[in-house]
């Protein structure tokens, strides 16, 4: 599949997940680490067809302290999963426009 995109130009594969739960209000981070794995794998797989993995976040994972975004993006492999930000989440955190 990767291979067939990056013949027809693409430089990019984007994908998106569902939102970890939260048992008792609090991130599960066994969730993250299940997450985390597949996207490194992908990743580096894509990486090898020369595209870049980008995950496609949403407002929810950036709440929390420890947030889901920043725990994912620790977990996966470096230079293998990119953040593809959702722009208007930056309005939601302040940034003015």
């Amino acid at each position: 599949m990767a291979g067939d995109r990056a013949q027809m130009g693409a430089s990019h594969l984007i994908v998106s997940g569902k939102e970890i739960p939260h048992p008792d209000g609090k991130l599960d981070l066994d969730a993250v680490r299940i997450k985390a794995d597949p996207l490194s794998r992908l990743g580096a797989a894509v990486k090898k067809e020369g595209l870049r993995l980008c995950y496609h976040n949403y407002k929810s994972e950036f709440r929390d302290n420890p947030s889901e975004m920043s725990c994912l993006l620790s977990e996966t492999g470096p230079g293998t999963v990119w953040l593809g930000l959702e722009a208007r989440i930056l309005r939601c955190g302040g940034a003015r426009g």
